[in-house]
């Protein structure tokens, strides 16, 4: 696991800048540009949800792994796992830390240039840029969940069998997180999609 998971997070964090390190479509020369009218924001594109999740994760993994730490220096015990607990303390500070700097992302995802020549590849675009920072929270979102299986298996006797069920729970629930953090398209705003018959209906001549 000490492995896995750092191995994993990276390679969700070098997909996410991967797919903005160049833009999707080279516009003929001399194509007329299409552009936002206006500035967007991650919330334009995510939603408030989604941009409070990796929070939430975070914050509860700390609050779990902080929890543990102070009940076992009351109790003056050793946690029945410390290299366990260990790794829940490193992985909460690195999910706490990792949030603050998701705006900094997003700023960076948001100001690559829209080179798109037509309404198609605009929508295109978006769906890259939405996915790219799913992908990102996502990361972050698991690094808080695995903090907190460390912790919470760090609490559960190592002879007895279970303590192995906090990382499979975690496993399943970053399962779930990939349908909530989508990185296919799924996730991008109604109001960013390319207008279609339904929405915009034609008018009758």
């Amino acid at each position: 696991m000490a492995v896995i998971l750092p191995v994993m997070i990276a390679v969700v964090i070098a997909d996410a800048f991967i797919v903005v390190r160049r833009p999707v479509f080279t516009p003929e020369p001399g194509a007329p540009r299409v552009a936002h009218v206006r500035a967007l924001r991650a919330v334009d594109d995510l939603g408030r949800g989604r941009i409070a999740l990796p929070w939430i994760l975070a914050l509860g993994a700390a609050v779990i792994t902080a929890a543990a730490v102070v009940a076992s220096t009351v109790a003056r015990n050793t946690p029945l796992q410390p290299a366990f607990l260990l790794g829940g303390v490193i992985g909460s500070v690195v999910a706490l830390g990792a949030c603050t700097a998701l705006p900094l992302l997003d700023r960076r995802i948001l100001a690559s240039p829209q080179r798109e020549s037509t309404p198609v590849d605009l929508a295109w675009d978006d769906v890259v840029r939405t996915a790219s920072m799913n992908t990102v929270r996502l990361a972050v979102s698991s690094i808080g969940l695995f903090a907190a299986a460390c912790t919470i298996s760090a609490c559960i006797p190592a002879h007895g069998g279970w303590s192995g069920l906090p990382f499979i729970v975690a496993s399943w629930l970053q399962l779930a997180l990939g349908r909530v953090l989508p990185a296919d398209g799924r996730g991008l705003a109604a109001d960013l999609r390319p207008a279609t018959p339904q929405r915009f209906p034609l008018e009758a001549s």
